[in-house]
């Protein structure tokens, strides 16, 4: 409808570590990312969001997904294949997240189209990282509707 207000930005985190998806949406909260943050468990459920067949009431496509690599039923490898080759001529930024520090694992996530790759932390430098990337892409991006390309 013409005068339905913008809809916030939409931010699919794919994480499987609850400790680690509650701090990353209060860090984006801290950090003045005033978006929406869509959770989900595992690579399947990703692409089932992504591909528009996850919910009902979630009809609109993400402005930036944060995926981890370590992820139960796929790796986050393949997910971010499948998500480029589902989303081929939709400009989705991805921003990988995870705990692995190996040269490989980078280097493969970047090859596969990989906007950015974070490692995690022990403290909060990881995460105030991944809020500023959200930031700048959730903030140079219109809002997406349903059926519309963010």
């Amino acid at each position: 409808m013409e005068n339905e207000p913008p809809r916030r930005p939409l931010v699919l985190h794919v994480e499987d570590d609850d400790g680690s998806a509650f701090l990353l949406t209060l860090v984006l909260r801290d950090q003045g990312v005033d978006a929406d943050v869509v959770r989900v468990c595992d690579g399947e459920e990703a692409l089932r969001f992504i591909t528009g067949r996850y919910s009902v009431s979630e009809d609109r496509r993400p402005s930036v997904v944060v995926l981890d690599l370590n992820l139960p039923k796929k790796s986050g490898h393949e997910v971010l294949c499948d998500i480029r080759e589902a989303t081929a001529g939709w400009d989705l930024p991805v921003i990988i997240f995870t705990a692995s520090n190996r040269p490989v694992d980078r280097e493969k996530a970047l090859s596969f189209g990989a906007n950015r790759y974070i490692q995690k932390s022990l403290n909060l430098d990881g995460f105030i990282a991944v809020s500023q990337q959200v930031l700048e892409y959730v903030s140079s991006r219109p809002s997406a509707g349903p059926g519309k390309q963010s």
